[in-house]
């Protein structure tokens, strides 16, 4: 849904329903970030942009209920010696355990606007992304 020039409310209706302790986290204080500009140009920025404007904003509603830990350049949590990290981890802890929830890896140019737009996915690099998103 549209608010105004600048605004939109996202519907949510396509994901699970809200779990017990969802209606704890929208009770946690949220402010939203400072209003400030960018320079969209690098792999960087578009990171800056996201930890900004996404992240820190959606962090604020996991202080408690869990507490979530923001981690940059992150390796798996696996006992045998690995030396690929992700971008960014989010996780939380299980007793005395790291468990992540979330991982990402931020990737320049790789969304092919115009087939995502019109709903038809010609390249096999656009159909091969679309499939691992949905997992």
């Amino acid at each position: 849904m549209i608010q105004g020039d600048h605004a939109a409310e996202a519907d949510f209706r396509a994901f699970h329903p809200e779990y017990e302790d969802d209606s704890l986290r929208l009770q946690e204080r949220g402010n939203p970030p400072n209003e400030r500009s960018y320079r969209l140009y690098s792999e960087e920025d578009g990171v800056t942009w996201f930890h900004t404007e996404v992240s820190n904003v959606v962090l604020a509603a996991f202080q408690r209920y869990p507490r979530v830990l923001q981690t940059s350049h992150d390796k798996p949590m696996s006992e045998a010696p690995d030396d690929h990290t992700v971008d960014v981890a989010y996780s939380v802890y299980a007793g005395q355990a790291r468990k992540h929830v979330a991982i990402g890896e931020f990737k320049r140019g790789l969304i092919a606007r115009k087939e995502w737009q019109h709903g038809r996915l010609t390249t096999a690099p656009q159909n091969s992304l679309s499939q691992e998103l949905r997992g």
